[in-house]
C-alpha cells in the first residue's frame, strides 16, 4: 500500500523517527543504522517503508532502500521472526552480511543479533536460502571476503560489546588490515579512530 514517505523530520529517537508529510506525522520504526544515516531534525528525507499489520497493531518500518524493505519482508516471513527480530538482525549485520550469512549457511553470524537464537538462525537459512541471492557486485568485490574474515567479525563483536553501534564499529574498522595482526592490535587501531 505505502512504498515510501517523503517529508520533514519532526523528531528522532533511538528507535524511531517522526516524519511530517504535508501536516501528517508518521511514526516510523527503524534500525540504529538507518537512523544514524538520516539528516538532522527539520531536514527533508525519504524512507522506504513496510506497513506491518499484526497482533491487533499497525506499525511502519523504514529503510533507506527498496532492497532493505525486501530483506525485511523476507525475514518476517520466516516463522518465529517478527518485526523486532528482523530489525535487530538488520541492526547487528549489514544487508550484505545477512545475505552472505544466509547463502553460506552461517547461523553463528545470524545469531549475533539480539533475540535471534541458533534455532531461529537455522530456520532463517533454511527458509530463505533459495529466496535470497548475493548481487553480482557484492560477490565480485572484496566485501564478501572482508565480511567472512573471522578476525573482522570478532573485532566488530568486540566493539559492539564495548557499547559502539554496529555502524560505528564497521566505520572504525574500514581500512584496518587484519592480515598477520592480533585481534587486540586490530581493536586498538579501530579505537584510535573514534
Amino acid at each position: 500500500m505505502l512504498a515510501y514517505l517523503e517529508g520533514f523530520i519532526e523528531h528522532k529517537s533511538p528507535n524511531y523517527v517522526i516524519i511530517d508529510v504535508n501536516g501528517i506525522g508518521f511514526k516510523v520504526y527503524a534500525t540504529t543504522r538507518v537512523l544514524a544515516d538520516m539528516p538532522d531534525v527539520k531536514s527533508r528525507t525519504r524512507l522506504y517503508v513496510h506497513w506491518h499489520i499484526g497482533d491487533g497493531n499497525m506499525a511502519l518500518f523504514g529503510f533507506t532502500s527498496e532492497q532493505q524493505v525486501d530483506l525485511f519482508e523476507n525475514l518476517i516471513s520466516v516463522s518465529g521472526v517478527g518485526p523486532k527480530g528482523a530489525l535487530a538482525l538488520m541492526d547487528a549485520l549489514s544487508y550484505e552480511q545477512i545475505l552472505l550469512a544466509v547463502v553460506q549457511s552461517d547461523d553463528k553470524s545470524l545469531s549475533r543479533a539480539k533475540g535471534i537464537g541458533s534455532k531461529t538462525a537455522q530456520r532463517i537459512i533454511m527458509e530463505l536460502k533459495d529466496k535470497l541471492h548475493m548481487p553480482r557486485e557484492i560477490k565480485s568485490s572484496d566485501t564478501a571476503e572482508r565480511i567472512s574474515d573471522s578476525m573482522y567479525g570478532q573485532a566488530i563483536e568486540a566493539l559492539i560489546s564495548l557499547g559502539y553501534a554496529p555502524t560505528e564499529a564497521a566505520g572504525a574498522l574500514e581500512g584496518v588490515t587484519t592480515d598477520g595482526r592480533s585481534l587486540e592490535e586490530v581493536i586498538k587501531e579501530a579505537l584510535r579512530r573514534f
